[in-house]
């Protein structure tokens, strides 16, 4: 099978293990690298997607220190927190596989 617009440049001859796709003319890499090579995508998706919920569940003028030590934090500063933690993981994850991918040793 030929393959075309593949994002990589693969010499010819080069074999990786795939699996048809959802549609009849495309195909999927399977095992480690197929999974890497999907991993960078969809962190990078979380990291946007929490930054902007962050950014819509913050309440306002949270970012004053003083106010933040005399009380406990709302439910909904709480929640922001919990958000912005996903960024703290997801980021790293998709940063890791990225470079797992550019980095990826040539069959």
């Amino acid at each position: 099978m030929r393959l075309e617009d593949t994002g990589n440049d693969y010499p010819d001859g080069t074999e990786f293990d795939a699996r048809q796709g959802i549609e009849p003319d495309t195909v999927q890499r399977v095992g480690f690298w197929g999974v890497v090579g999907e991993l960078w995508q969809v962190s990078i998706c979380v990291v946007v997607l929490a930054v902007l919920a962050y950014q819509a569940i913050k309440p306002r003028g949270a970012d004053r220190r003083g106010e933040a030590h005399r009380r406990e934090p709302s439910r909904r500063q709480r929640v922001a927190d919990r958000v912005g933690y996903a960024v703290l993981v997801a980021a790293p994850v998709g940063l890791l596989s990225f470079i797992a991918m550019i980095a990826e040793p040539s069959p």
